[in-house]
């Protein structure tokens, strides 16, 4: 893992969230972007292109939370959802407060407070008006048919939405070439990253806290509260049994909190259904290793976890996903990620089936070892649990 800043995470992993939402690729992204574009125009401050930039990422990032919870309060929808997700990140309240009024409306008829006016901040207004262009842009056929609809915008077609000052920026910024030129540039998440200002020195903790947050939105998304932790903390365990240095065991720590954020791109109907999967969707969600590298290769700092990740679900048979690796071909750490992951699936309930007990987890565990899984691994699974793990 290298020293990272905040930006060039959350840049690229805002495309967790257009997954989770069934958004085009970059969606988050080309919203910021126009809505960094707009700032600019309208002269806003430093502090405000942050809120912005930060909001802009993360503005629809509530949609992959199934249930905040228990212990947190919010009736905006995915709005309020999308709150928490920042807060999770750490970022200030003028962020988070943003994102929960993303679809509030100059003229008072959004959601959730119906609030009108300057009442609505203008950096929400910001984001929504451009929300409201990259809606248009990416349900055009191609960039040109859909810069030739907006060039053909009136500013009273956003007035309603964002107020007069921000619909005439926008009129202008959707006619400038250079705001087109960048909007389906393959690097603009990393561009905007390169955006931000004032984020303090780049560190490693970035990379620890974001991986906690994103596990973290991962469990709520599937409703499995505390998961990603506990997957974590054994994984930590066996690694340290097998004897790997402490780099090591640090960097699967993060790696085990990023192993299921692929499956925010599956549908909720499959990782729900309450019975075994059919050949189908079985597929859709075996494609969720190979959505979780590439999601993380991109991401500054995580990009050495991505290879440890994707191969979580192979096989010492050769019959895993996503590659049918073989024996050693799998990679130490993976090995080790594949017993963890394994035995807290086998103790969670899921749609089809209930939670098997302590004794019986390992037990199916040790029958498939050499097999599914490695059998140094596993036999370090019982003194790594401890005590701790009730029967």
């Amino acid at each position: 893992m290298q020293a990272t800043r905040l930006a060039a995470l959350i840049a690229p992993l805002s495309g967790v969230f257009d997954l989770a939402e069934s958004q085009a690729p970059g969606h988050a992204a080309r919203v910021t972007h126009i809505a960094l574009t707009l700032c600019s125009r309208l002269d806003l401050s430093a502090s405000s292109r942050r809120t912005v930039l930060y909001a802009g990422l993360l503005h629809d990032a509530g949609v992959a939370v199934a249930e905040l919870p228990t212990n947190v309060e919010g009736n905006g929808g995915h709005a309020s959802a999308g709150a928490w997700v920042a807060s999770r990140f750490g970022l200030d309240t003028e962020v988070q407060n943003t994102i929960a009024s993303t679809h509030e409306r100059w003229d008072g008829g959004g959601w959730p407070h119906g609030v009108a006016g300057e009442d609505v901040s203008v950096e929400a207004r910001v984001i929504n008006a451009a929300h409201w262009a990259n809606d248009i842009a990416e349900g055009s056929e191609s960039p040109l048919r859909s810069r030739a609809a907006l060039q053909k915008l009136h500013p009273r077609d956003v007035t309603g939405l964002a107020g007069p000052e921000i619909a005439d920026a926008l009129a202008d910024v959707v006619r400038d070439d250079d705001t087109w030129t960048m909007m389906w540039d393959e690097h603009l998440s990393m561009m905007i990253a390169g955006r931000a200002t004032s984020e303090g020195r780049a560190s490693v903790k970035n990379v620890e806290r974001i991986a906690v947050a994103m596990g973290e939105v991962t469990d709520a998304a599937l409703r499995e509260t505390g998961r990603s932790a506990r997957v974590a903390e054994l994984s930590t365990q066996l690694a340290r049994r097998m004897g790997m240095p402490q780099s090591e065991r640090r960097a699967i720590g993060v790696a085990a909190r990023l192993l299921d954020i692929g499956q925010l791109g599956v549908p909720r109907h499959v990782t729900e259904k309450p019975a075994i999967l059919s050949r189908e969707k079985m597929e859709l969600m075996r494609a969720h290793p190979g959505l979780d590298a590439r999601l993380t290769e991109h991401a500054l700092g995580m990009s050495e976890l991505a290879q440890l990740v994707h191969a979580h679900h192979e096989r010492l048979d050769g019959r895993g996903y996503p590659d049918m690796l073989d024996n050693y071909e799998i990679p130490l750490a993976s090995r080790i990620l594949a017993v963890a992951d394994s035995y807290w699936a086998l103790r969670a309930d899921r749609p089809h089936r209930e939670s098997f007990s302590d004794a019986e987890a390992r037990e199916i565990l040790e029958a498939g070892a050499g097999e599914r899984h490695d059998g140094d691994v596993v036999m370090m699974l019982e003194p790594s649990l401890g005590e701790k793990i009730a029967s």
